[in-house]
């Protein structure tokens, strides 16, 4: 796995070798400078999820990521993880949402639902990094229009997930 200083590199070289001008080294500064405010890490914490019988177990909140922020179709994030459950799962997935209006019946999610892992055991800590793409633009840059999103199938036990990592990069901060 590479450090965080191997991927700022290959991800800087990677636009400086697609840019059409060339930079000088306060422009390079610059992107660096940029790319390490596009890093949101959350502190650890524990996902106590909301009872959504028969369907699922959800959580939704507004990440420190997404302040003053507005998710636009396209946007490309990396979430790079580290969590424990207290109990087995199926199955664990994120996606954006936005819940300020809903469209028939439903609030509107602007990203695909994405699978952290599948067959969870209880007190065992999985990692890894996933892609999320948003697919749809938030409303606005109100928290309630950009929502993280967090999900498991319905289970009679209360599931809480721990996460020890908890990172989001915005990828295409130059684009």
């Amino acid at each position: 796995m590479y450090t965080s200083i191997t991927l700022i590199f290959f991800l800087i070289l990677f636009n400086l070798l697609t840019m059409q001008e060339k930079l000088n080294v306060k422009g390079i500064q610059e992107l660096v400078a940029n790319y390490k405010n596009n890093i949101f890490t959350e502190k650890p914490f524990t996902v106590t999820f909301f009872d959504n019988e028969p369907y699922s177990n959800v959580f939704n909140f507004y990440p420190n990521a997404f302040h003053n922020t507005k998710i636009i179709m396209g946007d490309n994030y990396t979430f790079n993880y580290t969590f424990t459950s207290n109990i087995d799962l199926e199955i664990l997935w994120v996606y954006f949402l936005d819940i300020t209006e809903r469209e028939e019946g439903f609030y509107t999610r602007i990203s695909a639902n994405i699978h952290l892992k599948r067959i969870i055991k209880a007190n065992t800590e999985y990692n890894g990094s996933v892609t999320i793409i948003a697919t749809n633009t938030a409303k606005s840059t109100n928290p309630n229009a950009n929502l993280f999103g967090i999900e498991t199938y319905y289970t009679q036990n209360q599931p809480t997930v721990t996460f020890s990592k908890f990172e989001l990069v915005k990828v295409n901060c130059w684009l």
